[in-house]
């Protein structure tokens, strides 16, 4: 007789067979041993929070809802701007500002509020994150106008928070059965991305997607930038500058230390030294990095234009460019309407059931 009890993400699969999707949990299992990848460890850690969160989305937003392959092609041949939270979107945020009609812009979830609060609306969000302090993201920001592309497995109350049209996916990695069979089968019409590790790392691979002939990247540092001389005992920053409300009055600026706290991640930090100059870095950007460069390696259609002002990424795979110079090149014209469904998702997605 077996007597093994049930693995949690065993006892979630069965649940989300429960609930209607066609799913088989027959064999399946969290992972099979040899899976590698820079998503490894993070699906090690995070893979039973996942299955919990998409048998909740499954009950929120049903088996099929809109999807990946609505944006497939979308843009071709159209420039796109991939924004980051690194500390180098300050410097360059209100060059974005002049030409947000001129390229899909696709922001990272942690980067739409400090976007929104200078003026700038992106196409399209990425959210991949199946933390619970996700949605705190959009809370208080109006969201009504852009469109989001979430993770079937992100936190269901980052859904929730959000009040614009919403278009899924499902995260996929070789050799997890989960994200390989289990997901595609419960939500058929969201699609597949293998995410490479981070959500500005997806946020590229969407660019790719969507057929965008380029891509800049900007605020995609990868790496900490050095704060000036009176901002304190901490001498370098994670991320740009962020923005919390304060009731009836507006914005202040203010790192929203619940999901990005500066001095906690400062402490991880260690010095590498590349293109001939000394960068401080992490653990997890040291592995956003190298699955980036990885990512660029399989981007045939598709130039990567790195416009971080200190940026870690590598020549090779990556042309340096200036944000400001990149966008005459690249942005020199408004695109119309009729170019790219990115302009109008909230329009065609908002009627839709």
């Amino acid at each position: 007789m077996n007597d093994t009890k049930p693995t949690l993400v065993e006892e979630q699969i069965k649940a989300l067979k429960e609930a209607g999707a066609p799913v088989s949990i027959g064999t399946v299992v969290a992972h099979k041993p040899g899976v590698k990848g820079p998503n490894r460890h993070i699906l090690e850690k995070w893979l039973p929070t996942c299955v919990r969160n998409s048998y909740e989305n499954f009950k929120f937003m049903g088996p099929r809802p809109h999807g990946l392959p609505f944006l497939r092609g979308s843009a071709r041949g159209l420039p796109a701007v991939v924004v980051g939270i690194g500390p180098s979107l300050d410097q360059n945020i209100d060059k974005l500002r002049s030409f947000q009609k001129n390229a899909i812009i696709i922001s990272t979830d942690a980067a739409f509020r400090p976007l929104w609060v200078r003026g700038i609306l992106p196409h399209v969000v990425v959210n991949i994150d199946a933390g619970p302090n996700q949605h705190l993201l959009f809370t208080h920001v109006p969201t009504e106008r852009t469109a989001l592309l979430a993770s079937t497995a992100t936190d269901p109350a980052t859904l929730r928070a959000w009040k614009g049209a919403l278009l899924a996916f499902n995260m996929a990695h070789p050799g997890i059965e989960f994200m390989d069979l289990v997901l595609p089968s419960a939500f058929p019409t969201a699609g597949s991305l293998y995410v490479h590790g981070t959500v500005g790392n997806t946020a590229v691979l969407l660019a790719a997607t969507m057929g965008c002939s380029r891509v800049l990247t900007v605020g995609m540092d990868l790496c900490y930038g050095a704060l000036p001389p009176n901002a304190g005992p901490v001498g370098w920053k994670y991320r740009c500058q962020d923005y919390v409300p304060r009731p009836g009055e507006g914005w202040e600026a203010a790192e929203l230390k619940v999901i990005y706290d500066n001095e906690a991640r400062v402490r991880d930090a260690f010095e590498v030294e590349l293109k001939g100059r000394k960068f401080m870095v992490d653990p997890e950007l040291d592995m956003y990095r190298n699955s980036l460069l990885e990512l660029a390696g399989a981007l045939t259609e598709t130039e990567v234009v790195d416009c971080s002002v200190d940026g870690v990424l590598p020549a090779v795979g990556f042309r340096h460019q200036k944000f400001e110079d990149a966008l005459l090149e690249h942005c020199g014209r408004e695109i119309q309407p009729g170019e790219s469904v990115a302009l109008h998702l909230r329009e065609i997605l908002q009627g839709r059931e």
